[in-house]
């Protein structure tokens, strides 16, 4: 009697979560093996796949080097490795953080942003290693080793130590948003002055703006924002530009639970409207330029997630951050257009708000 089975290889993975793989050339997955097993009958003996041979492991990599990207040398940011490495049976590589917190090696705290294979053969990984508030000041260190199916284990290599630092002071943040990105309706409400009767309304629109802010010493914050306004010629806001400035204090906050990084940012007041350019209604006209206006945008707190990968394009690119927390003072616009002239009064109703806000590292 003829019996037919097929037998196939599968890759055993054994990288911990959440660390990603890299996925390397090289003859990782075998064609089904036909194993014939025929009766007592003095015929063939069985052919089995042949077995691994001690070449076909990789012990270790070589040539391991380190680097951190300028501009990504943060809590959150970006840790090179580069090495070599060769085998058949090659499938991934393993890595790990010394913690000097816990005073180990885990795995828990690497997230893997890219990995690759260049095209001298050499293998790259960029990672983000998770910071805590016992560790954010401290030297760090990674290793890596190979990870192949049906081989032992193989021997771990070390990296020099790094150190990382605060990845918002000292900077500044810009964002340009284009008048399609905002999604508002504004109208423009008038009124006489004597009197109190109503003059016509009209719609208000927002162009292309701009929203800049910096993270100084001590906490301290700033926001700049540059709104430009439109309505129908010869009525209030037409041609009119906003250029103001807010100023408050933020807080960085690691999370105790790693991979976090919470920012908090206070309530921010008007400091100058220097830059505001206008004819009607003139600066001095203008409700919050009054000798005891008090206008503020909102306090708010959110996520530190900045995308650093740019840093490592041939062309580098600067770091970005996607946050429409920044967008506050669309939100909050209406509060700032109401005016008194000689003859009339005007405030805006409606609303606005940003879509999408990405700040760019200056």
């Amino acid at each position: 009697m003829l019996v037919r089975y097929s037998l196939r290889f599968a890759p055993v993975w054994l990288a911990a979560l959440p660390l990603l793989a890299i996925a390397c050339g090289g003859d990782d997955q075998k064609e089904p093996t036909t194993v014939v097993v025929q009766d007592n009958d003095g015929g063939a003996p069985p052919s089995y796949p042949p077995a691994l041979s001690p070449e076909d492991c990789v012990d270790t990599i070589s040539s391991i080097t380190l680097s951190q990207p300028e501009g990504a040398a943060v809590w959150g940011g970006l840790v090179v490795l580069e090495f070599t490495a060769e085998g058949s049976k090659l499938d991934s590589f393993d890595v790990q953080l010394y913690d000097s917190a816990l005073g180990a090696w885990t795995n828990y705290y690497v997230n893997v942003q890219a990995q690759g294979q260049r095209e001298d053969g050499s293998y790259f990984m960029a990672v983000s290693p998770y910071f805590s508030d016992a560790t954010k000041d401290e030297p760090m260190k990674l290793r890596v080793r190979p990870s192949q199916q049906g081989c032992p284990d193989a021997t771990w290599t070390e990296t020099e130590e790094f150190t990382a630092a605060d990845p918002l002071l000292g900077t500044t943040w810009k964002a340009d948003i284009p008048a399609g990105s905002l999604n508002s309706q504004l109208t423009l409400l008038r009124n006489e002055v004597p009197g109190g009767g109503s003059l016509p309304q009209a719609s208000l629109t927002v162009g292309d703006s701009s929203i800049q802010v910096e993270f100084g010493k001590k906490g301290a914050f700033t926001e700049t924002v540059s709104i430009p306004l439109h309505t129908d010629t010869d009525l209030p806001w037409d041609g009119c530009r906003l250029g103001l400035t807010f100023t408050g204090t933020y807080s960085l906050k690691l999370r105790q639970q790693y991979g976090g990084i919470s920012l908090a940012v206070s309530e921010q007041q008007l400091t100058s409207f220097a830059a505001t350019k206008c004819e009607l209604p003139s600066v001095e006209e203008m409700a919050f330029s009054a000798e005891n206006a008090s206008m503020t945008l909102n306090a708010f707190n959110t996520q530190v997630s900045i995308g650093y990968l740019g840093t490592l394009y041939q062309k580098p690119e600067a770091p970005t951050w996607q946050n429409a927390g920044f967008g506050q003072i669309y939100q909050q616009l209406i509060e700032f257009l109401s005016y008194t002239t000689a003859t009339e009064t005007g405030y805006v109703n409606g609303y606005a708000n940003v879509q999408d806000l990405t700040l760019t590292q200056q």
